[in-house]
Formats: C-alpha cells, structure tokens, sequence
C-alpha cells in the first residue's frame, strides 16, 4: 500500500480495494492456489474477462488442494439441484396462475374498454377509458383499435382490453352505425303474388284510449300558476 499512496500519504484508504483484489487474485506460494481460488472454486472475474473472455483453448486452472476440487463439484451439484427445483417450482406455480384464466377473444365488430395506466395513477380517476371498437386483430394477443372514427389507430395487447356490454352502441360510434343501419336494403321478393288466393283481411280499428282530461292550473296568493309536481316512473 506503501508503494501505491501519494506523497502526502493521504490517499492510501482510496487504495485498499485494489490491493486486496490483487492479493485474492495471487497463486500463493505455500498453498499453490490464489485465495479466490480456493474460496469459491473459481478465479476472479477482471473488467477484461468480460470484455474479451476467456480463450477458447485455455485448460481448467487446477490447484492440489483437496478442498477446491472438493468445492467445484458441490457447487456444480447444487447448481443443478437449484435449477431443477426452480424449473418445477416454475411450471407449479404458472399452473395455479393459469387455473382462474379465461381466454379472450374479440372480432371486428366489438367494442372494448382500454387500460390506460396514466387515468389509474390519479386519485379517484378511472383506469378503463372508451369504449374502443376494435379494427383488426394483429394476433393472437395484439390488437389493433380506434377511440373513433377520427382517432388514430393504436396497438394494444388483449390483457388491457375488456368487453363493452352496452346494449347501444357508444355516442362517438353512432353516426357510423346509424349510416350502416339505413344503407342496409333488405331482399325484395319478386315470387308473383295471385290476388286470388289471399283471404279476406278483416279490417280492424284501433282502440281508443280514454285519456284523462288534465288537472287545471291552480293559483297562488301571489297569483303565481302552481305546477302539478312530476312523478318519474321507471
């Protein structure tokens, strides 16, 4: 540390990680094996050997000491026993994630609710905006919608879609649907029709409906016209 410090002698605690790895990193001469080596069965990892790696002919450092090969071999064991573990662990739990999955599918006429994480963040605002109508499906998980019919196209995956139920179809898609609906003509049928065999159709009259007659307007003190109050019926 002597040799690497300043001449004021004030930086030699900037140098104590460096002279320790250049210590863990050295073959000791009584033991044969660097203190790396023989701590985890391996030697240490330099900025360069990430950059360039180790070359492709280089043979396994070896070291006489029993308890390295000893080291080596639990660590490889352990590595697979782990990874063994963690591949079924794995499979177990994305089973029981999958149990209460429902698969989705949406056409092209559907209308769907949008996930925008943006509305969610703020307090008490609403996470699912729209109603999109979906214009073409991508793939199995992505596709493509439309806010409306002047809005551009944006790509989302199914898990940030969910299925509008309205019985109508939304306010900003109504004009659109509406025009549909009345360039629909239906079938005309040209069969001829012979006059002579349809039936007699009674004419029948409509029913009258005694509707009654309003309550007249009552008068205040005042001279002011008093409303009947309006009742609301579902």
């Amino acid at each position: 540390m002597s040799a690497y410090a300043n001449k004021n002698r004030d930086n030699w605690d900037d140098n104590i990680p460096f002279v320790l790895m250049a210590y863990r990193s050295t073959i000791q001469e009584s033991s044969g094996c660097s203190p790396n080596l023989v701590m985890f069965g391996h030697e240490i990892m330099s900025p360069v050997d990430l950059m360039l790696g180790n070359p492709p002919s280089s043979p396994i450092p070896t070291c006489p000491v029993e308890y390295v090969e000893w080291l080596r071999i639990v660590l490889a064991d352990s590595y697979n026993f782990v990874s063994e573990n963690l591949r079924q662990a794995a499979s177990k739990q994305k089973k029981y994630c999958d149990r209460g999955l429902k698969p989705r599918e949406f056409t092209e006429i559907d209308f769907d609710w949008r996930w925008y994480p943006p509305s969610a963040g703020v307090k008490l605002g609403l996470g699912w905006i729209g109603p999109y109508k979906v214009i073409k499906k991508i793939t199995d998980v992505t596709y493509q919608v439309q806010k409306d019919p002047k809005s551009p196209l944006i790509v989302v995956h199914i898990d940030q879609l969910k299925p509008y139920e309205g019985i109508l179809p939304p306010k900003n898609w109504t004009p659109v649907v509406t025009s549909l609906v009345e360039s629909f003509e239906p079938p005309v049928d040209h069969t001829p029709v012979d006059f002579n065999d349809q039936e007699e159709v009674e004419e029948t009259v409509p029913p009258v409906f005694n509707l009654p007659s309003p309550e007249p307007l009552r008068q205040s003190r005042w001279d002011r016209t008093i409303k009947p109050p309006v009742v609301y019926s579902p």
